[in-house]
């Protein structure tokens, strides 16, 4: 855990948002179009949120999304995530 409260997955803990969380809700539009190929690789507070990662071809490939009662996009790409969680990671919950 880092000094933001926030663990980074080893590659032994990667999960798909479905392996993690189960079927997402049908009102869910971030999940109901990637979730069985979103994978989560970080996770706040001992599973507050997590971040996950679009890896489905389409138009949200690559964007990273937080799960927190319902998912919401964050970042278009990884490296803009990782820009902006060292600026500020408030910023992306």
């Amino acid at each position: 855990m880092d000094e933001f409260g926030n663990a980074w997955w080893g590659l032994e803990r990667i999960r798909s948002l479905v392996e993690e969380c189960g079927a997402p809700k049908a009102d869910d539009a971030v999940a109901v179009t990637s979730a069985a190929s979103a994978l989560l690789f970080a996770d706040t507070l001992i599973w507050c949120s997590a971040w996950g990662v679009c890896c489905k071809e389409g138009p949200d490939f690559g964007r990273v999304f937080l799960v927190s009662d319902g998912e919401r996009f964050v970042a278009d790409s990884f490296a803009e995530f990782v820009a902006r969680y060292l600026e500020d990671d408030r910023a992306l919950y």
